[in-house]
């Protein structure tokens, strides 16, 4: 007789209470006994009769702490006693460590249920991820899969994986056996109500609501978004139609009331059981009425939805009239007693010979956490990283892959000069054992060229940025291999001709990979930008940990951030997030961080978020401006009744993310660019764009933001007036008019060009496709007493096709803080965008900023947001344009058409733009 002890995080209501539910009772009716620990989110309403025990208020949650960590792993182990516990059976999320730790140190089997994608990596951070997949996933004695999808992410990390899906209890079929059509069907909606299953609820009852077959809508479940149907039921007065059950004790008992059943996972499976009309409800929508192939195709993942399209009414209306049970012969994998008394052999699940590991690792966190008081997560805690750390390379657990994983992850730039020096130590090492020695030394030789070669697959690419390592490398090996026994020389030969590279930080990497894509010349730039993008969209996916030696002593933590700054919320007008787009602290300043400045001084509280890979360096919370926080973590997705933006170029985001926070949050989609090859990216990243903008336009955002008149008109096609917000590019007038600026010292060449030149022609914006080339160089061709200077970075290769005369001079990237110094310099100012879909659609930030230096713009007659305001002058040609700057001298001496720019600039601030789009939003 096995005895089981259970552990998980929560046991409140959803399919995993369920899950360990039913496994309860099949394994206690054949033999065994199911003990239970649980951590705080805990119902002791529910019906616990097959358990033997039950423990909880477990510290077993995101916010524990590593203190509580070490007490939880002793509460288990004394559970494990206590009880003489055979099998530790753990589930997601922050009750694996634990229990794995407590299992191996009593020397007992585990077996992990994985009931999910992200029950593996990717929601809580590169910590989880680490701890998880290369820590102790091989130690995990069998891991339990419950779809394909999940075996499939399982097997690249756990080791004895079995499939194990879903099951449901047999129920009594006779009120069902044959399915019987009424008029109208009477349907009962199982979810539980949260924020992440909201959306897919509320599109089924629009719909349903709309059919006339469907009478009556019975919703059983709770949770935290119940109020928000009741809501909705209430607006669309629909009270008599549709119910809400709270929570139901027995599913699979009511069926018979009921003809239809909408949810997802494990109640799709008990309907279908008991021969029901089944409609999958996904987290971002509906799914279909469920077929013999579309219920063979949902069971890969689980039923929740994710390998399925969202259908609209019309396919659900026929779907509807069309809909059938599904076959007896496909529900037979989904039997419980058959899955778990037939199909698992729990006799078989032997421990692997691993307590040593465990040993270390509790008795680190033990030490550890009685020379702490930190009060912050531990998975985020420095004092767990020095854990994790210590364990990665300590002997004899050293593993190449579990190294470069960590490296991957975790390690600061200053970290790779001691992974150098170490690499050079250990070879001195064998250089002086080989000469006082006459033991072979061959195995140390081959586990060290197994580390050199193993670590040069990772990043072979960049290994020529390490030309200089790779030499001291290579000299300290020749030097060692001539003083060696020649019986010696064939080897370290092989070793010679490896190519050798230390692994990097991801922050590292990344920046030593953009710092050499923008050293490369412009034309192969252009042709590497396929791979560039790939690169960046996969550093760009997650936040990373700054290096702590790096990093600002005065970083909030999140804890004192919420005790400190968010407990004080009602001071503030409302919060603003900026979602991730673009890092804070890049030198040309851009629209999120002018409108995140503005909504600052409006009286917001603004969290900057920041994935930290480029420029910013901050671990926690910063305050970068009056009221505005710069951020890397994850806890902002958490916090409720925020107004958040997410920009149409930001492609790192993926639009399940609106989703999963709008039903807590003000979702804001700012439309600022039309999406277009010629400054979207690659094909992979405009499919991610127009994906977000295609669920910010179909209800998936409460407000959208257009930045030009031709944006607005696009979004009013799919978007109700009152939800669109036309708010165009705006100017920091105090930064522009700053007198600083005009006493600000400039670099020598841009002195002596303008010196040499009565008048100069300026433009600073990015060097990019969308400039008009040809027409550039016939103008500065035809204009040889006119000086043209370009300031900004190189975009794609413009450089290269920008005119190279002695009366052009173009200075690179310029720091934001100091432009308005270089531009004063200007005697009119240029904006040459080609006449494209691009023009017509973009309102360059750059005309409100010339405004407020009080220079006349001359523009591109395509170029529509610019040409509405009068003061602008256009040409559609080189030669129009020449005529165009010459208007324009004789106005830049007009002072009361100075004062008239000086004006527009007021009126087109940034302060001015927010004032319109906080109108959107009822705090």
């Amino acid at each position: 007789m096995k005895k089981i002890l259970v552990v998980t995080e929560s046991f409140n209501i959803g399919g995993v209470e369920t899950y360990i539910s039913t496994q309860a009772r099949v394994l206690k009716e054949n033999g065994c006994r199911i003990h239970l620990a649980a951590g705080e989110n805990f119902n002791q309403s529910l019906d616990f009769s097959d358990f033997d025990t039950i423990d909880y208020n477990l510290k077993l949650n995101y916010d524990t702490t590593l203190s509580e960590l070490n007490r939880t792993i002793s509460e288990l182990r004394k559970i494990i006693k206590k009880y003489e516990i055979d099998i530790v059976h753990t589930h997601p999320f922050h009750s694996i460590l634990p229990a794995v730790i407590a299992a191996k140190i009593e020397n007992i089997p585990v077996m992990l249920t994985l009931h999910g994608p992200v029950s593996i990596e990717g929601f809580f951070g590169p910590e989880y991820d680490f701890v998880l997949n290369d820590l102790i996933s091989k130690y995990v004695d069998l891991t339990l899969a419950v779809s394909e999808e999940v075996y499939a992410l399982a097997q690249l990390h756990f080791k004895n994986i079995h499939l194990l899906r879903n099951s449901v209890l047999p129920v009594n079929n006779e009120v069902n056996q044959k399915l019987i059509r009424l008029n109208h069907y009477r349907c009962l909606v199982v979810s539980r109500l949260d924020a992440d299953k909201l959306p897919g609820i509320i599109e089924f009852l629009k719909f349903a609501i709309a059919s006339e077959e469907i009478k009556y809508i019975d919703i059983a479940g709770d949770g935290d978004s119940s109020q928000i149907i009741k809501d909705f039921v209430d607006e669309n007065k629909c009270s008599e139609r549709v119910r809400l059950l709270g929570f139901v004790d027995s599913i699979s008992q009511n069926l018979s009331h009921y003809d239809l059943i909408a949810g997802m996972g494990r109640c799709v499976i008990e309907a279908a059981i008991a021969k029901k009309i089944v409609c999958l409800v996904g987290y971002d929508g509906v799914k279909g009425f469920l077929n013999d192939v579309r219920f063979t195709k949902a069971k890969k993942c689980n039923f929740s939805g994710r390998n399925l399209k969202k259908i609209n009414y019309d396919v659900f209306f026929q779907q509807l009239k069309n809909a059938t049970v599904i076959s007896e012969s496909l529900l037979k994998e989904f039997d419980a007693y058959n899955l778990w008394v037939n199909n698992l052999n729990l006799s078989d699940v032997k421990i692997s010979n691993d307590q040593s590991f465990f040993d270390n690792f509790s008795n680190l966190i033990e030490y550890t956490s009685y020379n702490s008081d930190n009060t912050e997560p531990y998975l985020h805690s420095p004092e767990f990283r020095k854990i994790i750390e210590t364990l990665t390379f300590s002997f004899p657990f050293e593993s190449l892959k579990v190294i470069a994983s960590y490296e991957q992850k975790f390690l600061s730039n200053n970290q790779l000069s001691e992974i150098h020096a170490g690499l050079l130590k250990e070879l001195h090492y064998f250089s002086e054992k080989n000469k006082h020695e006459t033991i072979s030394i061959n195995d140390n030789l081959l586990k060290l060229n197994e580390k050199i070669n193993f670590l040069e697959n990772i990043i072979e690419s960049n290994h020529k940025e390490l030309d200089s390592s790779r030499r001291t490398i290579f000299e300290t090996i020749n030097s060692f291999f001539k003083e060696s026994k020649s019986r010696m020389t064939d080897f370290f030969m092989s070793v010679k001709k490896s190519k050798f590279s230390i692994v990097m930080l991801k922050r590292h990497l990344y920046q030593m990979a953009r710092t050499s894509f923008w050293l490369m010349p412009s034309g192969l730039r252009h042709k590497l930008n396929g791979i560039r993008f790939k690169v960046v969209r996969r550093f760009r996916g997650q936040a990373v940990v700054a290096p702590l030696n790096e990093v600002n002593k005065f970083d909030l933590n999140w804890d004192s951030f919420k005790e400190n700054i968010l407990s004080k919320k009602d001071d503030y007008k409302g919060i603003f997030v900026q979602e991730v787009v673009i890092d804070w602290d890049v030198p040309l300043y851009q629209r999120p961080q002018h409108i995140a400045c503005a909504f600052g001084r409006a009286g917001y509280l603004v969290i900057y978020r920041t994935t930290n890979l480029t420029h910013d360096c901050v671990n926690g919370f910063r305050e970068v401006a009056p009221n505005v926080w710069l951020t890397n973590s994850p806890q902002v997705d958490h916090i409720k009744g925020a107004v958040r933006s997410f920009y149409s170029t930001a492609y790192s985001l993926p639009p399940q993310q609106i989703s999963k926070l709008s039903n807590y949050s003000t979702i804001m989609y700012e439309y600022i660019d039309h999406i277009d090859p010629a400054i979207s990216g690659d094909d992979e990243n405009i499919k991610r764009l127009l994906e977000l903008k295609q669920a910010s336009f179909n209800g998936g955002a409460d407000v959208v933001v257009a930045s030009a008149k031709k944006l607005e008109s696009e979004a009013l096609e799919f978007v109700d007036k009152d939800k669109v917000i036309l708010a165009q590019n705006g100017v920091d007038t105090c930064h522009y008019r700053d007198p600083v600026h005009v006493e600000c010292e400039l670099p020598t060449e841009l002195v002596n060009f303008r010196n040499k030149y009565e008048y100069i022609v300026g433009y600073f914006g990015a060097i990019a496709p969308w400039l008009w080339y040809e027409e550039i160089e016939k103008l500065v061709l035809s204009r040889p007493d006119l000086g043209f200077v370009f300031i900004g970075p190189d975009y794609y290769g413009g450089v290269d096709k920008l005119v190279k005369a002695d009366n052009v001079l173009y200075l690179g990237t310029v720091d934001y803080k100091v432009l308005p110094g270089y531009a004063h310099t200007f005697d009119i100012c240029f904006i040459p965008f080609a006449p494209t879909e691009i023009a017509r659609t973009t309102s360059p930030l750059k005309l409100f900023e010339y405004f407020a230096l009080e220079k006349p713009v001359v523009v591109t007659s395509e170029m529509l947001e610019c040409i509405a305001f009068d003061e602008v002058l256009s040409g559609d040609s080189a030669e129009s344009l020449s005529k165009q700057i010459d208007k324009a001298i004789e106005l830049s001496k007009d002072s009361e058409f100075k004062n008239r720019l000086a004006s527009l600039a007021d009126e087109n601030s940034w302060d001015a733009r927010v004032a319109e789009m906080e109108k959107s939003f009822a705090y």
